[in-house]
């Protein structure tokens, strides 16, 4: 069992993870920045532009959850008497909306409010801290770096919302404190999409003047097949050679888990109710599209039909929307 992995593609360059040492950070990932209806409508925003990141911050929760590794949650809000929002960031905006102000899910960024909580697909899981925070910053007025160094924690691994604010400021704080920061591109989104792809230059820039980026795929290929997830896990068999270990399972279907074929095992055609994202950990497997080798990442959508086979035998994770119906 490895304790230290590479990304042979983050940039700027190629980065060293210590296993034993990262933690998974999930920026405000709540209802109130969201989903229609919440503070980020009430500032003109266009909500759905969001939406894409959330099953890919989901693939994380699951890869993190998985590994044993440390997972930390942020939630910006404030007192309902407002003592700790400061009156310039209550009055910006542009549509007369302010923090506070009553919208469809409550009070905007209110603690304690239905819109101020965590999405159902990210929500945090038992034990899982979850940092509640007046400002942009995980930093600002928290135990955050406290907590962190207690646990030993030297590298953070960034995803959420939104790129250019929480997530871009909450980076720079921690760099300024010491860490290395770790931002994954595909798991954070902006409501101004070239906002996101400017942070992310600069984040790499002089030489990773923040830190380094990488991608859903590629860190999840690191850290789990590092396998320090292996005694853990319940497998069942699934049809003869196909076995499956599953990881978590949403009422609405969606569900993250492992596949493991054995050499010349095969899963017969069958229909897929909705997105299935496959992860090759080991081995490879092929379909009518072509052969999947470690490492590659495949994405099928709902309604494809295909049939799945392992000549050599492989490792996979994947998260799919339920039923998949055998034909």
């Amino acid at each position: 069992m490895k304790t230290e992995v590479k990304l042979t593609h983050s940039r700027p360059g190629p980065k060293k993870l210590s296993i034993t040492t990262t933690a998974l950070v999930v920026i405000d990932m709540q209802r109130d920045f969201l989903e229609q209806g919440g503070y980020g409508t009430a500032l003109g925003n266009e909500v759905t532009l969001l939406a894409p990141c959330i099953p890919q911050v989901r693939r994380l929760l699951a890869g993190f959850r998985a590994a044993g590794l440390p997972v930390f949650h942020t939630l910006e809000g404030h007192q309902p008497d407002l003592s700790d929002c400061p009156p310039f960031k209550r009055e910006h905006g542009t549509t007369g909306l302010r923090i506070g102000d009553r919208g469809p899910w409550g009070r905007y960024l209110i603690l304690g409010e239905p819109g101020n909580s965590i999405i159902p697909a990210c929500r945090p899981w038992a034990g899982e801290v979850t940092l509640e925070k007046p400002g942009k910053g995980a930093f600002y007025k928290t135990r955050f770096e406290e907590v962190l160094k207690a646990q030993n924690i030297k590298t953070l691994v960034l995803c959420g919302v939104t790129t250019e604010v929480c997530v871009q400021t909450t980076a720079r704080e921690a760099a300024d404190r010491g860490f290395e920061v770790l931002l994954v591109t595909d798991a954070t989104a902006s409501y101004i999409p070239a906002f996101k792809e400017s942070v992310i230059e600069m984040f790499v820039s002089q030489g990773g003047i923040v830190g380094w980026t990488t991608t859903v795929n590629e860190l999840l290929f690191a850290v789990l097949s590092a396998q320090t997830w292996i005694d853990k896990v319940t497998w069942n068999t699934l049809r003869p050679g196909l076995r499956k270990a599953s990881l978590c399972r949403d009422a609405d279907g969606w569900e993250s888990a492992f596949l493991s074929y054995e050499a010349g095992a095969r899963a017969p055609l069958h229909r897929h109710a909705g997105t299935e994202r496959i992860l090759i950990l080991k081995g490879s497997q092929r379909d009518a599209h072509g052969t999947y080798e470690a490492g590659r990442g495949v994405e099928n959508l709902p309604g494809s039909v295909h049939e799945v086979e392992s000549q050599s035998g492989c490792l996979l994770f994947i998260d799919w929307d339920l039923p998949v119906e055998f034909l």
